[in-house]
């Protein structure tokens, strides 16, 4: 909630309503960006994670949105008071809605000198010394049977809405519709009524994919602009393009192609720190020469390639297959095999055990199909190209090399599932005692799943590596070596959300769990989405949530974050490293 001091006209002030109003400037300034950003729509500025922490019992795990009815910012900075749900309709669905309003409370009564100018003489009077704006969440039912939400309430922020089921005790969580417009005038999809009444600041990064998409045009125009330029050239025999091409050669390792001033990419590893530097070689004395001016970035979209003379310019190149944004490519393709056994086998080359791995020409995104399907203890699950269940993507380079109380000392690839092929409890009960390391889905992954994995992977080429994960709810860390394994909470989002990766229990005292945020999940929403058969799907994570001994932390089908009890069924979408 926002504070701030209050004072009265002839008031005579102390020193400490100044002291409080200056230290509330700090949380109260988040205000300024919303109010500058407003638009003639509710907007939720950040925060709003909607969970069910009890049968027909939300909460809301932090907020800040403004109403532009009242034009008043709302704050959170916690988590709400139990929110509850009214009683199910016996016989029909309904569709209530959540919504939010400010209210502004007076507090601190103490007794404060006033001057009267009648008397000309100090008076005291008991007052209210400071005052906050306090959330108010009410939940606002619905018709039976309508099939529409209500209307939102004057000065009220809605928030979501909620699918009742008839006789419904507890609310799955696919029934729960939040905010997920990006910008103003957007529909909320799912919403069945005022579709555009809010919008979600945070779902901008959905805007930086739509312009990506729209630009493959740009991509071929500047391909074939650097073509043209290089036929065109009489001094420079090769320039490499970005996105790097699978016919891109290391040029160190080519003296075929030095003659005169060759340029391309050096050290084309993109395990370095997200650059590639740009060589020229230089025939005269036989040397490569790095120009610090000559850098692509990995992340940036509009990149130009220029000689001293100015006679190359590619701008701008969206990128293609660097997977943080979208699709990459297929590693059959990448790497001139024809099954993913040969592959593998590459790729267990190219990582060269302990010594210096070739990881290129791979690039986060490239992924394998399982085409011919994967045998689990029996059950067969065949590949769809249409849902991509059994589609594996690379996610990571030498992730987790170095770390571990037994080290990790193997160059490796990380892949995670671009889907999930299954959905699976977390446990029989809802219960984490233990955290991951103790759960069945534990075992069963580690055990009949990665069988089955490194039979379709044509050998036993899963690295089984060490990490540091939570033990469960306000128990600590463990060391945990695992061959195929859920993500954490903190692998996924970056950083700590509901689970206990960075606390124990409910204090925020900072832990040595793995601090790793996998590079597929960094830029954008595009592959924390999971789907399970075509449909968006809630996914397990490996993390236990803070608040609850019976809950784990998990990925909604909206990219994001929550929890919920143990024994419920999520999709499953496994990471693992080969080397």
């Amino acid at each position: 909630m926002l504070e701030s001091s209050k004072v009265y006209e002839n008031e005579i002030i102390k020193a400490e309503d100044v002291d409080f109003a200056f230290l509330q400037t700090i949380m109260n300034s988040a205000v300024v960006k919303g109010l500058l950003e407003r638009t003639d729509v509710d907007m939720i500025v950040s925060g709003g994670q909607i969970t069910q922490v009890a049968p027909m019992v939300l909460s809301v795990n932090r907020l800040f949105c403004i109403g532009q009815t009242l034009q008043v910012p709302i704050f959170l900075d916690q988590q709400s008071d139990d929110i509850q749900i009214p009683l199910a309709d016996a016989n029909q669905y309904r569709i209530d809605i959540l919504e939010v309003i400010p209210e502004i409370q007076s507090f601190n009564h103490v007794q404060r000198a006033f001057y009267d100018p009648s008397l000309d003489a100090e008076q005291f009077t008991t007052v209210a010394t400071k005052r906050r704006n306090r959330a108010v969440f009410v939940v606002k039912s619905g018709t039976p049977g309508l099939g529409t939400a209500p209307l939102t309430d004057d000065g009220y922020v809605k928030l979501a809405e909620l699918i009742i089921p008839p006789l419904a005790t507890e609310l799955p969580p696919e029934n729960i519709l939040p905010v997920t417009a990006p910008v103003p005038g957007a529909a909320n999809e799912l919403w069945t009524s005022e579709p555009a009444r809010t919008m979600f600041l945070g779902g901008i990064d959905t805007l930086k994919q739509q312009v990506i998409d729209s630009n493959t045009q740009t991509l071929e125009a500047a391909n074939e602009y650097t073509d043209q330029r290089i036929a065109a050239s009489e001094n420079v025999d090769y320039i490499g393009k970005w996105p790097l091409e699978s016919t891109l050669p290391h040029l160190a390792d080519n003296p075929a192609l030095r003659n005169g001033s060759t340029y391309g990419l050096e050290n084309c590893d993109i395990t370095a720190e997200g650059y590639s530097g740009l060589a020229k070689y230089e025939s005269a004395n036989d040397s490569w020469d790095i120009y610090p001016d000559m850098t692509l970035r990995m992340d940036q979209e509009t990149i130009t390639l220029r000689e001293s003379d100015g006679a190359y310019q590619v701008n701008p190149v969206i990128l293609e297959s660097y997977g943080e944004y979208t699709d990459g490519r297929n590693l059959l393709d990448v790497l001139g095999v024809s099954t993913i056994a040969d592959a593998m086998a590459l790729i267990h080359t190219k990582c060269n055990g302990t010594g210096k791995p070739n990881f290129y020409p791979i690039q986060i995104g490239d992924y394998l199909d399982l085409t011919n399907g994967l045998t689990v203890d029996g059950t067969v699950y065949a590949w769809n190209a249409s849902y991509q269940n059994l589609r594996l993507v690379v996610s990571g380079f030498n992730t987790f090399k170095a770390m571990g109380s037994t080290e990790n000392a193997q160059n490796h690839i990380l892949f995670t599932f671009r889907n999930c092929p299954l959905t699976r409890q977390m446990n029989t009960s809802n219960v984490t005692d233990g955290g991951y390391p103790a759960m069945p889905i534990k075992a069963y992954l580690d055990g009949v799943f990665a069988t089955g994995l490194n039979a379709a992977l044509g050998g036993n080429y899963i690295y089984p590596v060490q990490r540091y994960i939570p033990a469960g709810y306000n128990s600590g860390n463990t060391w945990y070596t695992g061959s195929v394994w859920l993500p954490t909470e903190v692998e996924v989002f970056g950083n700590q959300i509901f689970g206990v990766d960075l606390r124990y229990g409910t204090s925020f005292t900072p832990t040595t769990a793995t601090p790793i945020h996998f590079p597929i999940f960094q830029k954008s929403f595009t592959y924390r989405v999971k789907r399970y058969n075509g449909s968006r799907q809630y996914w397990w994570l490996a993390t236990p949530y803070y608040g609850s001994s019976s809950h784990f932390c998990y990925v909604i089908s909206t990219g994001n974050a929550g929890n919920y009890g143990a024994a419920h069924a999520h999709g499953i979408a496994p990471a693992f490293c080969v080397s």
